[in-house]
C-alpha cells in the first residue's frame, strides 16, 4: 500500500514508464485497483463463510475483518468504474488529484487492511 499511495502521490501519470511514454498510467492504476477489490470481495465472502464454524467472539471478529473488506471495496469502486470524475480514467496525469485520492482513498484503504490484520490476529488468538 506505502507504494501505491506513494507513486499516486508523486508520479504524474501513476507509474514512471506510464509518465515517459503513452501516459496510460490510469489503466495500471484501475488494474491495481482492480485486484484489490477482487480480493477483498473475496477476502470478505470467505470470511462470512467461515463464521458459522466458529464461537461467537470469534465469529465476531471475522466478521468486523469482512466489513473492513468489504469498506476496501466500497472506497476502491469510484476510481474503478468509468463513471465520473473519481475514476482513474478521468485523473490520473493530474498530480494534485492523484494526491488527494491517495489522501481519500487509499489512506482509508489502508487502514482498513490494518484493522481487518487486527481483527483477524484476535480471531485467532481466541482459538487457541
Amino acid at each position: 500500500m506505502d507504494e501505491w499511495i506513494g507513486q499516486m502521490e508523486a508520479t504524474p501519470h501513476f507509474c514512471p514508464a506510464c509518465h515517459k511514454n503513452n501516459k496510460a498510467g490510469w489503466q495500471s492504476a484501475a488494474k491495481v485497483a482492480r485486484a484489490m477489490v477482487h480480493r477483498s470481495d473475496i477476502a470478505a465472502r470467505f470470511l462470512r463463510s467461515e463464521m458459522t464454524f466458529y464461537s461467537r467472539a470469534v465469529a465476531s471478529r471475522l466478521n468486523e475483518a469482512a466489513l473492513q473488506y468489504e469498506h476496501i471495496c466500497n472506497l476502491l469502486a469510484p476510481a474503478v468504474s468509468d463513471r465520473g470524475g473519481a475514476s482513474y480514467r478521468e485523473f490520473i496525469g493530474d498530480l494534485e488529484k492523484q494526491k488527494a485520492h491517495a489522501a481519500s482513498v487509499l489512506k482509508p484503504v489502508r487502514g482498513a487492511l490494518l484493522a481487518a490484520a487486527e481483527q483477524l490476529e484476535n480471531a485467532v488468538a481466541l482459538m487457541v
